[in-house]
């Protein structure tokens, strides 16, 4: 419970930075939702909790008063990644590689630019590494806890 608390909490505060002009390094912007679900989806395996991660996040990041075209797309895509997790159980480095991937190939497809796509989607692995650590560690910890 304390790794999903912890991930809401880094939800609420990523997406914040996400949707402000403040994380912005070299003109590109992390997807920081995106690395976020990735990892929590590697480390949890609790349905009802990856949902309520991914449902808060989306929430978190409108623009709009209204769900766009854009924020159905991202609710799709991160649900889709965190289906294929369970199916696609190789290496977490590697099945964290492949989401990140295709996650920010599905979010650049309205203006893609070679520059900016690989600047992005290496923004969005270390964060992604960065999260699956912290997500690791705190997992582990409360684990202790518990016992």
């Amino acid at each position: 419970m304390l790794t999903f608390l912890t991930s809401l909490a880094l939800s609420l505060v990523f997406s914040f930075l996400q949707i402000n002009i403040f994380a912005t390094l070299l003109g590109v912007r992390a997807n920081f939702i995106l690395a976020l679900v990735v990892a929590y989806a590697l480390i949890e395996k609790d349905w009802l909790r990856r949902m309520g991660l991914i449902i808060f996040s989306v929430l978190m990041i409108l623009q709009t008063p209204t769900i766009s075209l854009h924020s159905m797309l991202t609710l799709l895509v991160l649900v889709l990644i965190a289906a294929l997790t369970d199916y696609l159980s190789w290496h977490a480095t590697l099945t964290a590689f492949t989401f990140v991937l295709f996650g920010t190939i599905v979010f650049n497809l309205d203006g893609f630019g070679f520059g900016v796509f690989f600047l992005e989607l290496l923004y969005n692995l270390i964060m992604t590494l960065l999260f699956y650590g912290v997500c690791a560690i705190i997992k582990t910890r409360s684990r202790f806890l518990d016992e």
